[in-house]
């Protein structure tokens, strides 16, 4: 599949983005025009360009306050003097994940690279996606990242975690999400 190029006229905003990135100074302005590009005439670059990231994330907040002890034993229907386990408390929050799953009310998440060729130098821009039902989707930029490692990890400090891989969330990963 041929991915529609950047236009002519954004070309320096790449690289001013770029350029200010690495010089640690503040990113142009006019980023946005690059940001409306994507939403519009790039979208399936957007989505699914070279060195592109694709996954699925929630926000944290909507099972925080089901991950309590007394909330999965009423679930699991266990008595107060049976122990609860950390393996019981793995499987109920990845029934709680697939319920956001199956209700969608999942978030999709998105990165898209900006190289700039001539100074062997790149960047991610990253977005979270979130349906919004008939008025389609919410694209919220979250600004520029060294690579796709760096925007997952701003996300996770943000209270968004994502699902990667094979599996959803690795069992220490769960663990840590209970209070």
């Amino acid at each position: 599949m041929k991915f529609p190029q950047l236009p002519t006229e954004l070309l320096k905003i790449k690289d001013d983005v770029i350029d200010a990135f690495y010089l640690n100074k503040t990113i142009p302005e006019n980023i946005n025009l690059l940001y409306a590009w994507l939403e519009d005439e790039g979208w399936d670059s957007f989505l699914s360009g070279p060195e592109s990231l694709e996954n699925i994330g929630f926000y944290v907040s909507l099972i925080s306050d089901q991950l309590t002890e007394s909330e999965c034993r009423d679930y699991e229907c266990l008595e107060d003097d049976e122990q609860l386990t950390d393996s019981i408390k793995i499987t109920y929050t990845l029934n709680l994940l697939n319920n956001i799953l199956e209700n969608n009310d999942f978030l999709s998440i998105f990165s898209f690279q900006l190289s700039n060729t001539k100074l062997n130098k790149t960047v991610v821009i990253g977005a979270v996606i979130e349906m919004q039902g008939q008025l389609g989707p919410d694209v919220s930029w979250r600004g520029v990242y060294f690579n796709n490692k760096d925007f997952l990890k701003d996300l996770r400090n943000n209270k968004i975690l994502v699902w990667q891989g094979d599996g959803l969330l690795n069992d220490e990963e769960i663990l840590s999400l209970w209070t």
